[in-house]
């Protein structure tokens, strides 16, 4: 049986089905750190933090996302006309001293 999670965005009732071929070390450790997967119903992408946890909906139009929690995960996302073929974890920004 292949795992689902309830969708996130709003109003939605579907469930995500989670794509290894979207994960961001794709044939590399298993189980990936991050996952991603589309929803049955609505058709966003979602995608789980392997940091810290959280599943959200994300915009597909946009070429780097941030991770919806507070780990400050960003992603940069692979397209391939238009269609989301895969993301892949960017390092963390450096914290700045202040004053």
């Amino acid at each position: 049986m292949e795992e689902t999670t309830i969708c996130e965005a709003l109003a939605c009732h579907g469930h995500v089905r989670w794509d290894d071929v979207l994960a961001d070390d794709a044939g590399g450790t298993f189980p990936p750190k991050h996952r991603a997967g589309f929803c049955d119903c609505c058709m966003a992408l979602h995608i789980e933090c392997g940091e810290c946890g959280v599943v959200d909906s994300y915009d597909t139009g946009e070429p780097i996302i941030a991770c919806a929690g507070d780990c400050g995960i960003r992603w940069e996302i692979d397209y391939e006309k238009c269609d989301v073929v895969g993301f892949r974890e960017l390092p963390l920004r450096p914290v700045r001293a202040s004053g």
